[in-house]
């Protein structure tokens, strides 16, 4: 998922369960490995794209949490989006879909959360 502020990517995100961003890469290597990418090649394009994407990032942890999904890590990204002001956060998640930012209390109310489709 990605997190923009002006229409600049301002963060990579800490997932919930382990804290680590090698978290984020391994969820990453399963989706290419699923879509037929071998594992020789998801590896160069996650190391790639993480060299990349953290080179563009700030790094931020949320100081509050904003409690809206039945999921924790669906909250955390929706902390994330809070703490930063974002603009934009693109996912495929349902549940983070959903969520209504103008109405929903703790989150910005300029956030738009589009899917992947809606944002290419």
């Amino acid at each position: 998922m990605v997190v923009t502020r002006r229409g600049k990517p301002i963060a990579r995100i800490i997932p919930v369960r382990k804290g680590s961003p090698e978290d984020l890469l391994l969820e990453i290597g399963m989706i290419l490995t699923e879509s037929g990418v071998s594992k020789e090649e998801a590896l160069q394009v996650m190391l790639e794209l993480w060299r990349r994407f953290h080179s563009l990032c700030e790094v931020h942890k949320p100081s509050r949490k904003v409690v809206v999904c039945r999921d924790p890590k669906d909250d955390a990204y929706l902390s994330l989006c809070a703490e930063v002001m974002a603009d934009f956060l693109v996912t495929g998640e349902k549940d983070l879909i959903v969520v209504d930012p103008a109405v929903t209390q703790g989150l910005p109310s300029c956030l738009k959360i589009i899917t992947r489709r809606q944002f290419l």
